[in-house]
């Protein structure tokens, strides 16, 4: 296998140079602009880790839904199989991503008061 002949070397000194663009960047931001900055990251941050939490959640109640329909099925006699029991997990699922996409959608930034 051959690799990509300036992979590492590349990608290193294109970070070092962003890295450092940043940092220059950053020197010319008044502390107001800094610190709004730095909020908005954290918010960005914090709404990353509520899609997190809401991605995992909604995958666990599709295994645990799917896993509870076909348990289910396991006992019954062959011949009364419903598709729409399928459905219930799939529909938990959308509606925790559905919640979890709207309180992300409405998180707002802590008002600071100006005194």
């Amino acid at each position: 296998m051959t690799s990509l002949p300036m992979s590492d070397s590349f990608t290193n000194k294109q970070s070092n140079k962003l890295t450092k663009d940043f940092e220059q960047e950053l020197k010319t931001l008044s502390p107001e602009q800094k610190l709004l900055f730095f909020e908005s990251l954290q918010l960005l941050k914090k709404r990353k880790y509520i899609l997190l939490i809401g991605y995992l959640l909604a995958l666990m109640s599709l295994f645990l839904g799917i896993g509870m329909v076909f348990y289910m099925y396991a006992g019954y006699v062959s011949g009364s199989f419903s598709l729409t029991l399928f459905l219930i997990p799939i529909g938990t699922a959308l509606v925790i991503i559905m919640i979890t996409n709207f309180i992300v959608k409405h998180l707002k930034p802590k008002r600071r008061s100006h005194t």
